[in-house]
């Protein structure tokens, strides 16, 4: 092991420090072993950021693209995974907590005066508006989605154990985000989260790095090259077929994952609230044709991307996934409203970056000066 000259220097002023003492050290010490040790502490140390996590396992089913093969259940494992109900628990034992809206409101913009706020009410109907006041959507907790959610909390029905509880139904908006991360400049290695911020929350407190809005629910691991292997020796058409069935089986990672964080207690917390001053409460599509492709696939040995199974699910634009949201939250629930839009998604970037070259041009051929793109630069 080389060190440098700097480190050198830190290390022999550490051994002069007048509480530095030789004898403390472990007779074998062997730095090895010491971080080998250190990176097997797990949620039995309270200082860890992993304390609320789960590892476990997770089986996904792999096709054998045969008729009278019967498919196989592989095992997934090194997952972490954090319970929802824990998580949120843990949000209102945080300094935060005391800077979430639980009422959510309309916000309007008066043209000649300061913002108006107006309550959320028991009508879902917007209020009169004069004509020089501006409708502004800002934040989670001022959107008419909240607002209406708001409402309709108010009006359900307590479960049988709850009867007579008095206590302040409220809306926690949970949002989620999953991408694959990049965790080197130089490397291949990656990590694929699934994290949450609370909708309560405003945004340029979520946008704040070291506030602590942001928490982690799940990392997902790719497929590995093991997993790759016994596929390949499983699936007959491996070799043609290989990019949609990583992708089929990808898909059912991600779905058993969800499965898995969807719970008991927050399923309960999803219909019927948890007790810690707020109310759950959301709703989505989509079942038989997909329950038809897998069968084909599992049952009849038809490829993934067969015409058979593309017959199917084509026409709504479908997958041979089962949905873990249309399963354990049921078929009205709406995903859609769960999402977070990427605006990079709505846009092809090549289209974007046509129609602003075209926006500055036209502001040129207003001002030739340029003052115009100037403004248009600052806003």
């Amino acid at each position: 092991m080389q060190k440098s000259v700097a480190q050198v220097n830190e290390l022999v002023c550490g051994l002069r420090h007048p509480d530095a003492h030789l004898e403390d050290l472990l007779p074998n010490f062997d730095l090895k072993r010491e971080n080998v040790h250190l990176d097997q502490l797990d949620e039995t140390s309270g200082s860890t950021s992993f304390k609320h996590f789960q590892h476990v396992s997770i089986d996904i089913s792999l096709p054998s693209g045969e008729l009278h093969v019967p498919h196989m259940s592989m095992s997934i494992s090194d997952l972490y995974i954090c319970k929802l109900t824990t998580l949120i628990r843990s949000t209102f034992n945080t300094p935060l907590a005391e800077k979430y809206h639980f009422s959510p409101y309309r916000l309007f913009h008066h043209h000649d005066s300061a913002e108006v706020c107006i309550p959320s009410g028991s009508s879902n109907s917007l209020p009169s508006v004069p004509v020089d006041m501006t409708r502004v959507y800002s934040e989670l907790y001022d959107s008419e989605a909240m607002v209406q959610e708001h409402d309709r909390v108010q009006c359900l029905a307590l479960h049988e154990d709850d009867k007579g509880c008095r206590r302040e139904c409220v809306v926690l908006g949970l949002m989620f985000w999953s991408d694959t991360t990049c965790l080197a400049n130089f490397r291949t290695a990656k990590l694929w989260p699934i994290y949450m911020f609370i909708g309560n929350l405003s945004k340029y407190l979520h946008a704040i790095p070291n506030s602590g809005a942001c928490h982690h629910v799940a990392y997902i691991l790719s497929l590995s090259d093991r997993f790759q292997d016994l596929a390949s020796s499983l699936h007959k058409e491996w070799s043609m077929q290989r990019k949609g069935i990583l992708t089929h089986c990808q898909r059912q990672l991600m779905h058993a994952i969800w499965c898995f964080i969807l719970d008991d207690d927050f399923l309960h917390a999803y219909h019927f609230g948890m007790v810690i001053m707020c109310k759950d409460g959301w709703h989505q599509i989509l079942e038989k044709p997909v329950q038809w492709a897998c069968n084909l696939i599992y049952r009849q040995g038809y490829s993934i991307t067969s015409a058979r199974v593309e017959d199917l699910l084509k026409p709504t634009s479908a997958v041979p996934t089962v949905n873990a949201f249309v399963e354990w939250l049921g078929s009205d629930f709406d995903l859609s409203r769960m999402l977070v839009v990427d605006f990079m998604h709505e846009f092809e970037l090549g289209i974007w970056k046509a129609l602003f070259t075209h926006i500055v041009r036209m502001l040129y051929a207003v001002d030739a000066s340029g003052c115009i793109v100037g403004e248009f630069d600052r806003r």
